[in-house]
């Protein structure tokens, strides 16, 4: 029973812990992706709006990473005290509704939303292409005086903070359990 409590709250502190971190990937990429498209407008640069759009999709994949941790640990929670429902099945049909219910669970949390956030991915790519392919079209046929040059500067600051915010989010990733996946059987 101790041995059980001891898992338990392990399990636990590694939910805590995978929520956290996912959590804080979430507030810090979105932060830095809403900050960084209003100085990409100011820097007048569309490879800064192409990569705020990105990076809000995936801090928004954060955030159902995020949901899909606290939709498993509720699930957990759930199916920890049998209901009356399960407490009339045999223990083998229980452990099958439970694995499918715990599938769908996983489906819907964990399949599901990183596929929406490619294909968003992809329609944000073939948008900022097509822009940045009209301006470098209108500048050939355009007057040097009338193009507009964006402001490196800034660019190259957010690039830094950027790589930087992506190093600090990798070291807290690779302090948690699974930085290579889960365990199987």
């Amino acid at each position: 029973m101790e041995k059980r409590q001891q898992k338990q709250q392990g399990e636990e502190r590694e939910y805590s812990n995978n929520e956290r971190l996912l959590l804080v990937a979430f507030v810090s990429f979105m932060t830095f992706s809403i900050t960084q498209l209003y100085f990409a407008f100011r820097a007048e640069s569309e490879a800064m709006k192409g990569d705020s759009a990105a990076m809000m999709v995936d801090s928004l994949t954060y955030l159902f990473n995020w949901i899909a941790e606290r939709q498993k640990h509720v699930f957990d929670r759930n199916y920890q005290h049998p209901n009356h429902l399960m407490s009339i099945l045999t223990p083998e049909r229980a452990s099958q509704i439970r694995q499918r219910t715990k599938r769908k669970v996983t489906l819907q949390w964990e399949i599901i939303p990183p596929l929406v956030s490619v294909f968003t991915l992809l329609i944000v790519t073939a948008v900022v292409l097509r822009q940045a392919l009209r301006v470098i079209w209108l500048d050939l046929h355009r007057d040097p005086n009338l193009q507009s040059d964006p402001n490196i500067d800034l660019m190259m600051i957010f690039a830094l903070v950027n790589l930087a915010l992506d190093g600090v989010n990798f070291c807290c990733f690779a302090q948690a359990s699974h930085l290579f996946g889960y365990d199987t059987t």
